[in-house]
Parts: C-alpha cells; sequence; structure tokens
C-alpha cells in the first residue's frame, strides 16, 4: 500500500473523520514541501488558505451530521497552500473510505500551477497577435490611404510641370 502511495504522480493525503493527516505520499511531500513527519497528526486545514483554512473543520463536521456530500465523490479546483507560504491552484478529488468502523478520506491533489502558467502565458501570445493584427491593419489603411493621395498628388505634379514647360516656352 506504501509503494502504491508512493509512486503515485499525483499527491495523496489521507485523513481521518477528525481532519488530522494520517498519510502524505511522496508525491505530497513534493508539492506542499513538507516531510511526512511534519504533517502526520496535524489538521489537513494546515495546507489550505483562508477561507477553506477557517471552515474545513465545519465542514467535516457537518458530514458527520448530516451525511450529506459537499466534495467527497466530485473534484473540484481548489488552491493549496505550501509549507514557503505560496498559494497554488489545483484540483482536488476526496474520496471516502470506511474500515473497521473508521471513516477516513482519501483527498487526491493535482497541481495546476504549470497548467495555468501556460494557459496565462498563451492569453499573452492571443493579446501580441491581436496588437500585431491590428498594427498590421493600420499599415494596410495607411498604405491605402497614402495611395489614395498620392493619385491625385502625382496628377497635381504632372500637371504642374507641363504647365511649367508651357510657360517657359511661351514668350
Amino acid at each position: 500500500f506504501e509503494a502504491l502511495l508512493d509512486s503515485a504522480v499525483d499527491a495523496i493525503v489521507i485523513i481521518n473523520q477528525a481532519g488530522k493527516i494520517q498519510r502524505f505520499n511522496r508525491s505530497a511531500q513534493l508539492m506542499f514541501g513538507y516531510s511526512a513527519e511534519e504533517v502526520l497528526q496535524r489538521n489537513v486545514k494546515m495546507l489550505m488558505p483562508e477561507p477553506a483554512h477557517s471552515h474545513h473543520d465545519g465542514y467535516l463536521s457537518r458530514y458527520r451530521q448530516t451525511g450529506q456530500a459537499a466534495i467527497i465523490g466530485k473534484g473540484r479546483d481548489e488552491r493549496g497552500l505550501r509549507k514557503s507560504g505560496e498559494i497554488f491552484p489545483m484540483r482536488l478529488s476526496v474520496g471516502e473510505s470506511r474500515r473497521d468502523g473508521e471513516v477516513h478520506f482519501v483527498g487526491i491533489v493535482h497541481d495546476l500551477s504549470q497548467q495555468h502558467a501556460t494557459e496565462a502565458k498563451l492569453k499573452d501570445l492571443e493579446q501580441q497577435l491581436l496588437h500585431a493584427d491590428r498594427l498590421l491593419i493600420l499599415g494596410e489603411l495607411t498604405a491605402g490611404i497614402a495611395h489614395e493621395i498620392n493619385q491625385p498628388l502625382t496628377a497635381i505634379a504632372a500637371y504642374a510641370d507641363a504647365a511649367r514647360h508651357l510657360v517657359e516656352k511661351t514668350p
């Protein structure tokens, strides 16, 4: 079981029904920056920024009382809190495990930081492309205006030159 947990690419955090961390796999250690020893038997809310940090125990209590799951069996985007204090985007899926009368919750966490950075870069590149496209259109418009203005000016210059030649030849 431990080998399976530690070979997982995503972070796996197992908590008991009181919210205390029971397992913290290798990927979780890398993702959150804590060693397993630093988090075991501590409340999982230490891995959450506000407002989830303050509300998490209430969520667990409400689930124990009502049995109505808000996140269990579903995945959703959340924010995680690294040991360094950095808040990062993550995809969280939570499942429930019952064994020998005890309830455990298994959280699988996928770090979305790279995906969000790629999306932000893509959005920036799209903005640059739109700007370049606007500049291209402006250049074409300017060339068209220059052509339209140049045509009559060329004709005026030709007529003026012809008139000058006539004036010079006429006594």
